[in-house]
């Protein structure tokens, strides 16, 4: 679990104890918490239950802060499922399948350093396609009330702004409909 505040609400995004090492299709959830908060943390193992629903488009558990219960702590964090634009993007084949999982896309690029959203308004989202490709893209950045940051590996600053052209070798995050 990986958790992080949204508006009044606290998120994270669940993958079950025994997924697969390699497919990764399935295996994650966004957990939205009602009710108070929760003391989940990275790497903890978690009993929960709730609804489970759709909420502009994207599915996610309803869960209230009784109903989860911490079990146990991974000895190590899980690693990302490898994804490729074209499987993750908006017409991709596997977004739907990828939703909530925790992915990384290897050898990408930003093509559209101000990705506006289907309101015409910009909500600090980049595109990125794979290297020397203009299409398919995938949204990267902020979503439902967070900001996108990095820490530049050469300067240690801060980046909130992206520049066209920019190569990432990779990308790493839970896949959420945008």
């Amino acid at each position: 679990a990986s958790a992080e505040a949204l508006g009044k609400l606290m998120v994270f995004y669940v993958r079950p104890s025994n997924a697969p090492a390699a497919d990764g299709r399935w295996q994650g959830m966004k957990v939205v918490v009602f009710g108070g908060k929760s003391t989940v943390k990275a790497g903890d193992i978690l009993t929960l239950s709730g609804e489970l629903v759709e909420y502009f488009c994207e599915t996610e558990i309803k869960v209230n802060a009784d109903k989860i219960t911490v079990t146990g702590k991974a000895n190590l964090l899980p690693n990302p499922f490898d994804v490729v634009v074209a499987e993750v993007s908006s017409k991709g084949l596997q977004s739907e399948s990828y939703e909530g999982v925790y992915v990384q896309l290897k050898n990408v690029e930003v093509v559209e350093p101000n990705l506006l959203g289907t309101d015409g308004k910009p909500h600090g989202q980049f595109g990125v396609a794979s290297v020397g490709a203009t299409t398919p893209l995938v949204a990267i950045g902020g979503s439902a009330g967070t900001n996108f940051s990095m820490k530049d590996p050469k300067t240690g600053n801060t980046v909130t702004k992206m520049t066209k052209g920019k190569v990432f070798k990779t990308i790493t995050g839970h896949l959420t409909y945008s």
